[in-house]
């Protein structure tokens, strides 16, 4: 059938895989976990499918890596009713396709940010087969979410893509599910022309910037608040993936919660534009930035903790010669076939 957006998309019959199809019986099933209260459980589900370059895995992967550790974030995090969020970052490909890179964590420093960040960043990003399957990566993300033991003031996917859901289970039907259950899906769309840039991967069926952002606004997004930040170039991931995460961290288009969330409630505050009870970021004092000062990581974990920072720096050191084989074999990982 064809969509909104003028793609054509799977049957609605088409089935979910028996393991996430458990999965998602599951997360529905059960009672969420209520836990640790923050005021934000953030899924950070990053598009590493074969349309995905090295190149551009490795400028996702720093962006976020920096992003989650730059001033402006930590600030947003400070700044909360609970002054801590939640957050795990998982790789995604094809139907099935899911690694958790790094498992659910509390942020609330700026220690935590950076060793968020120090472990992203030592990561080698995998390279996930058969084909694009957002609806799968949303079905596993909710999953993630009823039952991580943190209590959210609100539950954010922050999902990237180059591409459009072309396997996997029906979209719409895994998107309802989750907006339906008070869960905010924002998009990265990946949009600009790779061919026209000079960067290549196994896949050059380009999709028109317009087009790839409209599908995104249509039929990807959904939730309170929901919003689309588009990476519009090679050398946008930055400025992306920043304003992005501010956005979602600072809780901008949301109305203020003014108690804590009821023990086992999910319910979210619904997004308002213009009102009087705005977060403690309202939608004014968000300003997107235009370029994003580059971090190194491992300087401000130095600067923060420099008794840690120097014994990684020896073992980075001690390790080097063994890096090389490892990572090769870690660009090799393939779950499954094309």
């Amino acid at each position: 059938m064809l969509s909104g957006s003028g793609f054509r998309q799977r049957s609605a019959r088409a089935p979910l895989g028996v393991g996430f199809a458990c999965l998602l019986a599951a997360a529905l099933a059960q009672p969420t976990l209520a836990g640790t209260a923050v005021d934000v459980e953030l899924v950070i589900a990053a598009d590493v499918s074969t349309s995905m370059s090295r190149e551009e895995k490795v400028l996702q992967q720093q962006g976020f890596a920096e992003a989650m550790c730059h001033p402006g974030v930590v600030d947003a995090i400070r700044t909360g009713h609970y002054r801590r969020i939640a957050v795990t970052y998982v790789e995604w490909g094809g139907n099935e396709q899911v690694k958790v890179v790094i498992p659910w964590m509390m942020i609330a420093s700026e220690s935590d940010a950076l060793w968020f960040s120090l472990q992203l960043q030592e990561n080698f990003p995998s390279k996930l087969r058969r084909g694009t399957s957002i609806s799968s990566v949303l079905a596993y993300s909710l999953y993630l979410l009823r039952t991580n033991g943190y209590e959210g003031s609100r539950q954010v996917v922050n999902v990237s893509s180059d591409g459009i859901n072309n396997t996997g289970p029906f979209l719409d039907g895994v998107r309802h599910e989750l907006s339906g259950r008070g869960v905010t899906i924002n998009g990265l769309p990946i949009v600009y022309e790779k061919r026209r840039q000079g960067h290549f991967s196994d896949h050059e069926d380009d999709i028109e910037p317009e087009a790839l952002i409209a599908y995104f606004r249509n039929e990807v997004i959904a939730g309170p608040g929901a919003f689309v930040e588009p990476v519009q170039s090679f050398d946008d991931y930055k400025r992306a993936i920043f304003n992005k995460l501010l956005r979602e961290i600072s809780g901008s288009g949301y109305t203020a919660s003014t108690t804590p969330p009821v023990s086992g409630s999910r319910e979210l505050p619904e997004a308002v534009s213009g009102s009087a009870t705005a977060p403690r970021f309202s939608p004014g004092q968000i300003e997107p930035v235009e370029a994003v000062e580059v971090i190194d990581i491992l300087d401000r974990w130095h600067a923060v903790h420099p008794e840690i920072g120097q014994a990684l720096e020896k073992d980075r050191q001690r390790n080097v010669q063994f890096q090389p084989r490892k990572r090769r074999a870690d660009a090799e990982m393939d779950t499954g076939t094309e």
